[in-house]
């Protein structure tokens, strides 16, 4: 396991409050686990003898609960036959070391980019288990990749955050038509440098409060400059910004 940071904030996350207490242990765990790009293996097994080596806990529940609640993103690549787990924003709060090699795990957006390049079977999958049925795996591999769009593909930059923004769309219960992919994926490039950890959450409160791909630039600036506002809170102590 690793050493990382762990935020005031954590502790009055009003998602994290919906979720048992042991589900926020977990989570706090995992970023320990993961590596460098907040990404580790599913093997529930061994996450709860790191984690939980003295406690009676079903981690496998608290891994659903956590997906539901779309602080982690759970794939797997079927080639492989391994499954992972995903921190959407775990560069926006953890600084790994200089030192920490690099992740040797696929990202979500990695392993549907094969898929679409090789015309595999390996699917991202969303958040709930369920996406392992036949069924629910086929309408997953038809809605990340959009369906078979006769207009310019997106960037490959946007590949995985097409991808993400798919799966969370699906969890939520409200799929993204194959357009709504393509606005999504073009308009990222206005937002220009992404910063990774940004646009996570970006995704995650475009998905909450229902808002259209077309407003992508607009919601990144407002949590780009309330995450400016955060760093510079905590630099000085809490004090406001003088202009």
């Amino acid at each position: 396991m690793r050493a990382r940071n762990l935020k005031p904030g954590f502790f009055k996350n009003e998602e994290l409050a919906e979720l048992p207490f042991e589900a926020r242990i977990l989570f706090a765990g995992l970023w320990c686990l993961a590596d460098r790009e907040g990404r580790l293996e599913d093997r529930p097994k061994r996450i709860k003898i790191e984690v939980f080596p003295y406690d009676d806990v079903d981690i496998e529940k608290l891994l659903e609960q956590l997906g539901a609640a779309r602080v982690i993103l759970r794939y797997v690549d079927e080639g492989a036959e391994k499954g992972y787990i995903s921190i959407p924003t775990f560069k926006r709060h953890q600084n790994p070391h200089k030192n920490e090699k690099p992740s040797e795990i696929p990202a979500p957006g990695d392993i549907a980019k094969l898929r679409d390049d090789s015309g595999t079977s390996t699917v991202p999958l969303g958040l709930n288990p369920s996406s392992l049925n036949p069924e629910s795996r086929e309408h997953a591999r038809e809605e990340a990749s959009c369906g078979k769009p006769k207009s310019p593909a997106p960037t490959a930059g946007a590949t995985k955050w097409v991808a993400l923004y798919v799966d969370a769309r699906e969890q939520a219960g409200n799929p993204a038509s194959r357009r709504e992919c393509e606005i999504f994926g073009a308009k990222i490039k206005e937002v220009g440098q992404v910063d990774e950890g940004i646009l996570a959450d970006t995704i995650e409160r475009m998905i909450e409060r229902n808002k259209g791909p077309t407003l992508l630039p607009h919601i990144y600036g407002d949590v780009k400059r309330e995450s400016e506002h955060e760093i510079f809170a905590m630099q000085t102590g809490g004090g406001r910004r003088v202009r």
